[in-house]
């Protein structure tokens, strides 16, 4: 398999909870599970074209999903530890966020090789 060029994601439709009005200020939250590199194999997703899976696509992808999202607050899910330091965090410090990365618990128990790989 051979790596295509990302394309957009597809618009999608924002539900506004509470118009600005007077006093009232608006923010949009961004929650996304963004499926762990360890978890996204063909094992586990045989329907899907190895292009799909493959991370060096899918991560552009998914900062295109959250830059286009124009979040306010963002929170992901399944990021590993070696991602979110290496990847997200210095492209979203760029786009002017900051973040906290918690991982699970259980990273906690591990060799220190191992913990980059803990999703949270």
């Amino acid at each position: 398999d051979t790596l295509e060029t990302p394309e957009k994601p597809p618009e999608r439709p924002w539900l506004a909870v509470r118009e600005k009005t007077g006093k009232h200020m608006t923010f949009r939250v961004m929650c996304y599970n963004i499926l762990s590199e360890q978890l996204a194999t063909r094992t586990k997703y045989g329907y899907c074209p190895s292009s799909a899976l493959s991370w060096d696509r899918r991560k552009q992808l998914i900062m295109a999903e959250i830059m286009n999202s124009a979040a306010d607050i963002i929170a992901l899910q399944e990021v590993e530890t070696g991602k979110y330091y290496n990847y997200f965090l210095p492209a979203l410090q760029a786009a002017g966020y900051n973040g906290t990365f918690c991982p699970k618990s259980r990273s906690k128990t591990l060799p220190e090789e191992e913990r980059k790989h803990v999703d949270g």
